[in-house]
């Protein structure tokens, strides 16, 4: 008890645990004390001295909290003041920036107001302006448009029955040719007329529907500039139909692709595998497609395509005084006009010169068109003859530069007319087989005799055909000499105004017409009485009543009187010239005949060309070869090598084919410029036209006439080969031997023209048979002093050539033309001159 008491009293004087730790010291060393009660206490003074600091600390810490205390619930009473002002204040604010927000919208509202009435009162300004400057800038054009308004007033009339017209012209008159449309518009204007409908005295397509500036473009890509074109363009773009174009020429072909070139136009045949694709893509994205070489028929995919089920969708028209530019030229319209105007009459003038000068030239063209339908006519008697007008227009354009030049108008014509008629003639030659090169200027001399007005279509009409009519009721007056067809169109030809007359001629004077029927030369007799003051065709028409055999003869004499002698002797073949005329992307085309064979000819040409048998890559067409023949040709366009296809009428199911590679030629820049492509084959139907009037085509059969004959064979090889002509030991002996057997050869191959009185069998000597002639006759002749005639004859005669002769009596008259031509004597024809 005195122990708490204690406690008790030191808590109340502040004791510090330092002192109660002196008090437990002092009970632990007190000997009255037992150990637990010392124990005891000194726990009981630990714990007192752990309160005693807690109570301490307490007092330290809250002698600086209270203060804080205090102040802090000050600041807190001061904070709720202060927070309710400020809840005050940011409602004042929230309402301020409401009226703000109201503000702000309708001043912005205001001021687009303002800008779009600032805008508006801007354009009426520049309106005005532009209206202002329109009105005072075409002021001066009130003249001209009154007469335009006037003239548009008149056409206005007229519109209904030219827009009848040229409807009709669009939808019936595309496949016509000229004279036929002119024919239908005349009767049309003339039932528009009878039946009250307004429309045009003179009709003209062009005016109705044409725009200059279209048109000019059109020519510019290819177009040609003749009004008949013209029209066919016209209604190619304003049908509503897809245009089928006839084109044997190519030329709307070329003129599609360049008027469409920058609007990507995809190019496709029928037998091409995607080309339903490619029209899919167009239709797709609006780009054009011109779809070549169709035939009769076409693919049921196309239906839905030509019943052109398309839409268009349009614009809006803009207000012209907000266009500025439009304004601008507009504005300055009276100054253009009068430039025009001057201009204008810059180009009428011009227009009257070239008018005056393309008058004058009217016979040139006159002359050519006469040219051209010649050699366009010439397919109907061959196939293979086929000829572009791009070749022809070619041609004519070096006549004019190569032709002799002249001031006087009337003979620079006749030059110009003589050079182009005579390169027509060399040119298409070359390409003829030998028996359709006098027909052939036959057709050009008798034509252009008609275009002169100096040929009547009755007379060359008869000469064709002998004329036609019912069963001759009049006897024959002389049958024992003149049979009975011969009569029939002696009075067929009677009713001729220019041999009227000549039957009852015959009738009274028979005698007289027996002399030139039995006369070996009748083309060249007098006939009887008025009769032999007819003109030349006439006369070749009476010779072909009583001659007939004797009507060749009589034709080139005939030719040879109206045009020339160099008519009548055609050019030989000519390697070097076809090659000179060819380029990388032309085909050169040889046309075959029985008995010719050009490929000995081309590889020697090739070795004078510099390119040899490793360079020239040749294949057999046929069954199979197709493939092999391309890559030949991919070959050859990337090395420059010559590629020759012989036999193409074997292929006829690859031509396409071919067709399609020679159009791929045409691309610039992909063929080496070495390259050529050599084609030969028989006349052939199925042989691709294109190719025809794009090549050049040449025939390498035995000429007509000796002196053609010989001319040839002095031009070919061996004889042409320099080496091989001065390499005889003998020249004296070697040139006359060669001169022989050249005649023998001509004349061997002559008499076949003269049927079974020439050979029982007609047989084919070719140039291979002279050839090894040639070289054994050099042989013997430098290993033998004295010639063995005996063997050169055998050789000759029953080996070289009469190795092809199948009948006796053909071998006996062999062997007795090659003793005429091959003897010891003619080494010594010097002396019998």
């Amino acid at each position: 008890m005195d122990f708490r008491k204690n406690l008790q009293t030191y808590e109340k004087d502040n004791i510090k645990p330092q002192v109660i730790k002196q008090i437990r010291d002092r009970f632990v060393q007190n000997p009255a004390f037992t150990a637990t009660e010392v124990a005891k206490v000194s726990g009981a003074c630990e714990g007192l001295c752990k309160w005693v600091l807690a109570l301490e600390k307490y007092d330290r810490v809250i002698k600086v909290v209270q203060p804080k205390r205090m102040k802090l619930e000050e600041a807190e009473e001061a904070l709720s003041e202060q927070m309710i002002k400020l809840q005050e204040k940011q409602r004042q604010v929230q309402e301020l920036e409401a009226r703000l927000k109201a503000l702000t919208d309708e001043y912005e509202t205001n001021v687009q107001k303002k800008n779009e009435l600032e805008d508006q009162r801007n354009l009426c300004e520049k309106k005005l302006t532009r209206a202002v400057q329109l009105i005072e800038g075409l002021g001066g054009e009130k003249d001209r448009w009154t007469d335009q308004a006037r003239k548009l007033g008149e056409r206005y009339i007229k519109l209904t029955g030219d827009i009848l017209l040229s409807a009709g012209v669009v939808a019936y008159l595309g496949p016509f040719t000229v004279n036929y449309r002119v024919d239908c518009i005349r009767q049309w204007v003339d039932l528009c007329k009878s039946k009250r409908i307004p429309c045009s005295d003179v009709f003209s397509l062009n005016t109705t529907l044409g725009d200059a500036v279209k048109i000019r473009a059109w020519q510019i890509a290819g177009l040609p500039v003749d009004s008949f074109s013209v029209d066919n363009g016209i209604i190619a773009t304003n049908a509503r139909r897809w245009p089928l174009c006839i084109d044997p020429q190519s030329q709307a072909n070329k003129w599609i692709k360049n008027m469409e070139r920058d609007n990507r136009l995809a190019v496709v045949k029928l037998q091409d595998p995607n080309y339903a694709r490619t029209l899919e893509n167009a239709i797709q994205f609006g780009t054009p497609v011109l779809l070549e070489n169709i035939n009769e028929e076409l693919d049921p995919i196309l239906d839905n395509v030509l019943l052109k089920a398309t839409f268009k969708q349009q614009g809006v028209e803009g207000n012209l005084l907000e266009n500025e530019t439009a304004i601008q030229i507009l504005s300055s319209s009276k100054k253009i006009s009068e430039e025009i105007e001057a201009k204008q009459k810059i180009a009428e003038e011009t227009q009257k010169e070239i008018e005056f000068t393309r008058q004058g030239y009217l016979p040139v063209a006159k002359h050519s068109t006469i040219l051209f339908f010649c050699i366009s006519d010439l397919a109907n008697i061959d196939p293979m003859y086929q000829y572009s007008l791009v070749w022809f227009i070619n041609l004519y354009v070096m006549s004019i530069e190569n032709s002799e030049k002249s001031t006087d108008l009337q003979q620079r014509i006749q030059k110009l007319n003589a050079h182009f008629t005579e390169s027509i003639y060399r040119n298409v030659c070359r390409s003829l087989l030998e028996r359709h090169k006098l027909l052939f200027s036959f057709i050009l001399c008798v034509q252009i005799g008609k275009g002169r007005g100096e040929v009547d279509d009755n007379i060359w009409r008869f000469l064709l055909t002998g004329g036609v009519g019912l069963d001759n009721p009049y006897p024959n007056p002389a049958s024992d000499w003149l049979n009975d067809k011969s009569w029939s169109e002696i009075v067929r030809g009677s009713d001729l105004p220019a041999l009227r007359g000549l039957m009852a001629h015959v009738k009274e004077n028979p005698n007289k017409w027996k002399i030139l029927y039995d006369s070996p030369t009748p083309h060249e007799e007098s006939y009887p009485d008025d009769f032999n003051s007819l003109s030349s065709l006439e006369r070749l028409l009476i010779l072909r009543l009583f001659r007939p055999d004797k009507i060749v003869p009589a034709v080139q004499q005939y030719i040879i009187k109206q045009m020339g002698h160099q008519f009548v002797e055609p050019p030989t073949f000519d390697l070097p010239g076809s090659y000179a005329d060819s380029s990388a992307v032309t085909p050169l085309i040889f046309v075959l005949s029985p008995g010719a064979d050009p490929m000995m000819a081309l590889l020697k040409f090739g070795e004078t060309m510099g390119v040899f048998d490793e360079r020239i890559k040749t294949v057999s067409l046929g069954q199979g070869q197709g493939p092999y023949a391309q890559s030949l040709i991919t070959e050859g366009v990337q090395k420059g090598t010559w590629v020759v296809l012989q036999n193409c009428h074997l292929a006829a199911s690859w031509m396409p084919k071919l067709e399609r590679i020679c159009e791929e030629l045409l691309v610039p820049g992909k063929v080496h410029n070495d390259f050529r492509l050599w084609l030969t084959s028989y006349p052939s139907d199925l042989f691709p036209v294109t190719i025809l009037q794009n090549g050049i085509k040449m025939t390498n059969e035995s000429p007509k006439g000796l002196r053609a004959n010989l001319l040839r064979s002095y031009l070919n090889d061996p004889v042409n080969d320099q080496t091989f002509f001065n390499g005889c030991n003998k020249p004296e002996k070697w040139r006359k031997f060669l001169f022989g057997l050249c005649f023998f050869h001509g004349l061997v191959q002559e008499r076949r023209q003269f049927g079974p009185l020439g050979w029982n069998i007609p047989y084919f000597f070719d140039e291979s048979d002279l050839r090894i002639s040639l070289r054994q006759l050099q042989m013997f002749l430098n290993d033998y002093e004295d010639l063995p005639l005996e063997a050169i004859l055998y050789l000759f005669g029953e080996c070289n050539y009469g190795g092809r002769v199948t009948d006796d009596k053909d071998r006996r008259l062999l062997m007795s033309l090659l003793s005429v031509c091959i003897n010891a004597d003619v080494v010594y024809m010097d002396k019998y001159q």
